[in-house]
Protein backbone atom coordinates (compact mmCIF):
# COMPACT_ATOMS: atom_id res chain seq x y z
CA UNK A 1 0.00 0.00 0.00
CA UNK A 2 1.12 3.78 -0.77
CA UNK A 3 1.70 5.44 2.38
CA UNK A 4 0.77 9.23 3.10
CA UNK A 5 3.37 12.00 3.88
CA UNK A 6 4.72 11.10 7.49
CA UNK A 7 3.80 13.31 10.44
CA UNK A 8 7.18 14.85 10.65
CA UNK A 9 6.78 16.07 7.17
CA UNK A 10 3.42 17.40 7.87
CA UNK A 11 4.32 19.37 11.31
CA UNK A 12 7.47 20.83 9.17
CA UNK A 13 5.19 22.13 6.45
CA UNK A 14 2.98 23.72 9.16
CA UNK A 15 5.66 25.40 10.84
CA UNK A 16 7.41 26.75 7.75
CA UNK A 17 4.22 28.14 7.17
CA UNK A 18 3.90 30.01 10.91
CA UNK A 19 6.89 31.41 10.40
CA UNK A 20 6.36 32.70 6.78
CA UNK A 21 3.08 34.13 8.03
CA UNK A 22 4.85 35.82 10.78
CA UNK A 23 7.38 37.38 8.46
CA UNK A 24 4.98 39.06 6.47
CA UNK A 25 2.68 40.07 9.11
CA UNK A 26 5.89 41.88 11.01
CA UNK A 27 6.54 43.33 7.46
CA UNK A 28 2.85 44.43 6.74
CA UNK A 29 3.24 46.64 10.62
CA UNK A 30 6.85 47.95 10.52
CA UNK A 31 5.16 51.66 11.04
CA UNK A 32 6.80 52.92 7.96
CA UNK A 33 4.76 54.94 5.72
CA UNK A 34 3.89 53.31 2.11
CA UNK A 35 5.86 56.14 0.22
CA UNK A 36 9.69 55.31 2.41
CA UNK A 37 12.00 53.05 -0.29
CA UNK A 38 15.22 51.31 1.18
CA UNK A 39 18.33 51.47 -0.66
CA UNK A 40 21.16 48.77 -0.51
CA UNK A 41 23.68 49.89 2.18
CA UNK A 42 26.98 50.63 1.05
CA UNK A 43 28.67 49.41 3.79
CA UNK A 44 29.66 51.05 7.53
CA UNK A 45 32.98 52.26 8.73
CA UNK A 46 33.71 53.54 5.07
CA UNK A 47 35.55 56.56 6.43
CA UNK A 48 37.16 59.49 4.26
CA UNK A 49 40.02 61.81 6.26
CA UNK A 50 39.03 65.31 4.85
CA UNK A 51 36.25 66.68 2.89
CA UNK A 52 38.10 67.53 -0.04
CA UNK A 53 38.76 63.21 -0.26
CA UNK A 54 36.82 62.21 -3.37
CA UNK A 55 34.52 59.12 -2.60
CA UNK A 56 35.75 56.11 -4.18
CA UNK A 57 32.14 55.12 -4.24
CA UNK A 58 29.32 57.45 -5.54
CA UNK A 59 26.16 57.09 -3.14
CA UNK A 60 23.09 54.95 -4.44
CA UNK A 61 20.55 57.87 -3.20
CA UNK A 62 20.26 61.22 -3.31
CA UNK A 63 20.14 62.27 -0.45
CA UNK A 64 22.69 59.42 0.58
CA UNK A 65 21.15 57.11 2.74
CA UNK A 66 24.57 55.18 3.54
CA UNK A 67 28.58 55.20 2.19
CA UNK A 68 31.60 56.69 2.62
CA UNK A 69 31.51 59.99 5.11
CA UNK A 70 34.45 61.65 7.39
CA UNK A 71 34.87 59.85 9.99
CA UNK A 72 36.41 62.27 12.44
CA UNK A 73 32.81 64.26 12.89
CA UNK A 74 29.06 64.65 12.92
CA UNK A 75 26.56 67.16 12.10
CA UNK A 76 25.28 69.03 14.97
CA UNK A 77 21.99 67.71 15.89
CA UNK A 78 18.84 70.41 14.96
CA UNK A 79 17.12 72.53 13.34
CA UNK A 80 20.05 74.24 10.82
CA UNK A 81 19.50 76.87 8.60
CA UNK A 82 22.74 75.97 5.62
CA UNK A 83 22.99 72.65 3.77
CA UNK A 84 25.68 70.40 5.67
CA UNK A 85 27.97 68.07 3.16
CA UNK A 86 26.88 64.97 2.85
CA UNK A 87 30.42 63.52 3.46
CA UNK A 88 29.28 64.72 7.09
CA UNK A 89 25.87 64.02 7.42
CA UNK A 90 26.13 60.54 6.63
CA UNK A 91 28.34 59.99 9.88
CA UNK A 92 24.82 61.48 11.51
CA UNK A 93 22.85 58.76 9.76
CA UNK A 94 25.73 55.53 10.80
CA UNK A 95 25.12 56.48 14.52
CA UNK A 96 21.22 56.35 14.25
CA UNK A 97 20.19 59.87 12.92
CA UNK A 98 17.67 60.87 10.62
CA UNK A 99 17.69 63.91 8.76
CA UNK A 100 14.57 66.16 7.42
CA UNK A 101 15.83 67.83 4.19
CA UNK A 102 13.78 70.19 2.42
CA UNK A 103 13.71 72.88 -0.39
CA UNK A 104 15.20 76.26 0.55
CA UNK A 105 12.26 77.43 -1.39
CA UNK A 106 9.12 75.69 0.52
CA UNK A 107 6.96 78.44 1.93
CA UNK A 108 7.24 80.06 5.30
CA UNK A 109 4.03 78.10 6.79
CA UNK A 110 5.77 74.70 5.68
CA UNK A 111 9.08 75.46 7.29
CA UNK A 112 7.48 76.65 10.43
CA UNK A 113 5.22 72.86 11.07
CA UNK A 114 9.19 71.44 10.11
CA UNK A 115 10.52 73.69 12.56
CA UNK A 116 7.68 73.03 15.22
CA UNK A 117 7.63 68.92 14.40
CA UNK A 118 11.49 69.35 14.66
CA UNK A 119 11.32 70.17 18.63
CA UNK A 120 8.92 67.90 19.25
CA UNK A 121 10.46 64.84 18.04
CA UNK A 122 13.60 66.16 19.49
CA UNK A 123 11.96 65.72 22.72
CA UNK A 124 11.90 61.93 22.07
CA UNK A 125 15.00 61.56 20.64
CA UNK A 126 17.97 63.88 19.96
CA UNK A 127 19.42 62.32 16.94
CA UNK A 128 17.54 64.70 14.36
CA UNK A 129 18.76 66.94 11.79
CA UNK A 130 16.61 69.80 9.65
CA UNK A 131 18.39 71.19 7.03
CA UNK A 132 17.65 72.81 3.43
CA UNK A 133 19.05 71.10 0.55
CA UNK A 134 18.62 72.67 -2.92
CA UNK A 135 17.27 70.09 -5.89
CA UNK A 136 15.56 67.39 -3.82
CA UNK A 137 13.02 65.87 -6.18
CA UNK A 138 10.68 66.47 -3.97
CA UNK A 139 9.54 69.34 -1.19
CA UNK A 140 10.77 66.92 1.52
CA UNK A 141 12.72 64.52 1.61
CA UNK A 142 13.90 62.41 4.85
CA UNK A 143 16.74 60.23 5.60
CA UNK A 144 18.01 57.64 7.95
CA UNK A 145 20.57 54.38 7.49
CA UNK A 146 19.21 53.16 3.65
CA UNK A 147 16.11 54.60 4.18
CA UNK A 148 14.13 57.14 2.64
CA UNK A 149 10.97 58.56 2.95
CA UNK A 150 9.99 61.24 -0.40
CA UNK A 151 6.68 64.06 0.01
CA UNK A 152 5.01 66.26 -2.14
CA UNK A 153 3.81 68.22 1.11
CA UNK A 154 4.87 68.07 5.16
CA UNK A 155 3.12 65.46 6.24
CA UNK A 156 3.34 65.19 10.13
CA UNK A 157 1.99 61.78 10.64
CA UNK A 158 4.11 60.46 8.02
CA UNK A 159 7.23 61.71 9.20
CA UNK A 160 6.74 61.33 12.66
CA UNK A 161 6.34 57.37 12.00
CA UNK A 162 8.65 57.48 9.91
CA UNK A 163 11.13 58.45 12.71
CA UNK A 164 10.26 56.24 15.28
CA UNK A 165 11.03 53.65 13.35
CA UNK A 166 14.10 54.45 12.05
CA UNK A 167 15.92 57.17 14.87
CA UNK A 168 18.22 54.97 16.46
CA UNK A 169 18.64 52.10 14.47
CA UNK A 170 21.80 53.00 12.06
CA UNK A 171 24.34 50.00 12.00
Amino acid sequence: PTRGPSTGLIIAVVVVGLIIALLVMRAGTSGLPSEVVRYADLGVGLHLQTLDDPLPTAYNSDPPTSGWHLGSMVAPWGIQTEPIADKVTVHNLEHGGVIIHYRPNISADDLATITTLARDLQRKNSCLIVEPRANLSHPVVVTAWTYMLSLDSVDVAKITAFLTDRVGNGP
